[in-house]
């Protein structure tokens, strides 16, 4: 399984130039194979109070820790 897992997405506008960046932790433990729900959020979303609009992201694991 993993664990401490940390996201990161990144949106992009339809001319493929970014937009903003957001974060996302999971604390549980995910088996291989396993889904689950997760929220990321902005740093910038609450101080501007703006929706980001958006036609695709990508989207990373950028950490996690196994435990086998």
């Amino acid at each position: 399984a993993w664990s401490g897992i940390s996201l990161e997405a990144v949106l992009y506008d339809e001319k493929g130039k970014s937009v903003d960046v957001l974060s996302g932790y999971i604390s549980g433990d995910v088996a291989p194979g396993e889904s689950t729900e997760f929220k990321i959020s902005s740093s910038t979303c609450g101080k501007e109070n703006r929706v980001v609009q958006f036609a695709t992201y990508k989207l990373k694991i950028k950490n996690a820790h196994g435990k086998f």
